[in-house]
């Protein structure tokens, strides 16, 4: 079955969400000290707290073990739950992507319909 068209939007600074990509690979391969995400991802324990919410938001929440936090989402869907950072694509950019044979610009080619369709009446 093919996936949904994404319609909803994640304000975020490409810096957060490689910092949330890092964050969620770190947790996956078992329990992590809170002490030693802290000082690998240079955060503060608010902002740990934070993005833990964010992964959790994004389908991939976290547990507290006695040994640390762990990521209770499979290493193979993280990528696939984590948001890209706004491309910022020109018009014509995006017309290229659309009528591209790659399956990867389907989601590129769903919103440029829409767009389009917008002002052809």
């Amino acid at each position: 079955m093919d996936k949904p068209l994404r319609t909803r939007t994640f304000p975020m600074s490409p810096e957060r969400l490689a910092r949330l990509h890092r964050l969620a690979f770190e947790l996956v391969h078992g329990p992590v000290d809170k002490t030693t995400i802290l000082d690998k991802l240079t955060i503060g324990v608010r902002t740990f707290y934070r993005d833990l919410e964010t992964l959790s938001e994004f389908g991939m929440p976290a547990i507290r073990t006695r040994s640390g936090y762990q990521l209770m989402a499979p290493e193979s869907e993280i990528e696939e739950k984590l948001p890209f950072p706004d491309p910022c694509l020109n018009f014509s950019e995006a017309r290229q992507l659309a009528t591209s044979n790659d399956p990867s610009a389907r989601p590129i080619a769903e919103q440029f319909g829409i767009v389009v369709s917008q002002f052809k009446t």
